[in-house]
């Protein structure tokens, strides 16, 4: 055995000379070089190409979740009002507030009942269900 076959520069040296031509006379590897050269090239060209798109759909995604978290927030944080507390007090709290204020015994009890009857109707609308106040 000599020692060019266990030398490692020697092998690595053998290839390099095959595939810039030198391969015992055939130029069959150099042309392969060139090819891969320009393989390169252009899945250099078209890496670029899509990190470009990806970046801009990234950039554009994040644009819109930005914009749906605002109209999320803005939706979250606004007070939606009761038509009855738009116009102020409702019709029936102002028509027992009269029947307070009037003069007669039958007037202030029917403004108790009305005032149970708004009441149940709030238990109601809560879920507290039952057979009376």
């Amino acid at each position: 055995m000599t020692g060019n076959q266990t030398n490692v520069e020697y092998w690595f040296r053998l290839l390099y000379d095959c595939i810039h031509g030198a391969c015992y006379g055939s130029s069959g590897f150099s042309e392969l070089g060139s090819w891969l050269a320009h393989a390169w090239l252009w899945i250099v060209i078209i890496g670029y190409i899509v990190s470009a798109l990806a970046l801009f759909v990234i950039v554009y995604s994040l644009m819109r979740l930005f914009d749906l978290r605002h109209r999320e927030h803005e939706y979250l944080t606004t007070l939606i009002e009761l038509p009855e507390k738009a116009g102020g007090p409702s019709s029936r709290w102002a028509h027992v507030e009269e029947l307070v204020a009037g003069t007669s015994p039958s007037d202030w009890r029917s403004a108790i009942i009305e005032a149970d009857i708004m009441l149940d109707d709030l238990l109601t609308k809560l879920g507290y269900i039952g057979a009376g106040v």
